[in-house]
């Protein structure tokens, strides 16, 4: 019979010498790994836009759609939430509340579920805003949009000049 300690001990020679001989495939597993771990901690988001979603359109869409509408992947999402030291799992709030967009219009929904527009917010703070927003919350909006998709302002600007905020 192995002894469990040599064999652990044999185990962990053997992969760092596989990692060592295999550099670009050590890799791609570790993003791999990386990757499945963001997914999983992010995955309540996807989720919870999905219904969110289904609530306002009653269009039960994928959790790919949800994805391409959140316009990152799982590893950025979960550093952009990191770094913005959003904890979850909270309530998803959107920042440009969703009953200001026309759901019904595709290029609205990207906008509206786009990660810039996400924040996590304790329940009981965000059935307290209801659909609302203060000047603060409209500033942090239109600043991340200019950072990561400025092609958004304008239907923003649009909706502002309709909606009386």
């Amino acid at each position: 019979m192995f002894d469990p300690e040599e064999l652990a001990e044999w185990k962990q020679a053997y992969r760092e010498q596989w990692e060592e001989e295999n550099p670009e495939l050590h890799e791609r597993n570790s993003y791999k790994k990386k990757l499945k771990q963001a997914t999983e901690d992010v995955y309540f988001v996807y989720k919870r836009i999905q219904t969110r979603m289904f609530t306002f359109t009653k269009t039960r869409y994928p959790i790919s759609t949800v994805k391409k509408w959140l316009g990152c992947d799982a590893i950025f999402l979960k550093e952009f939430m990191d770094k913005y030291e959003i904890d979850g799992p909270d309530n998803i709030d959107h920042i440009f509340p969703c009953n200001f967009f026309k759901l019904e219009d595709p290029s609205h929904l990207f906008i509206c579920n786009h990660f810039t527009n996400i924040r996590l917010m304790d329940e009981a703070e965000n059935k307290s805003r209801k659909d609302t927003f203060t000047e603060e919350d409209k500033e942090m909006y239109l600043a991340r949009l200019k950072k990561f998709k400025p092609e958004y302002l304008d239907v923003i600007n649009e909706i502002l000049a309709v909606k009386e905020i």
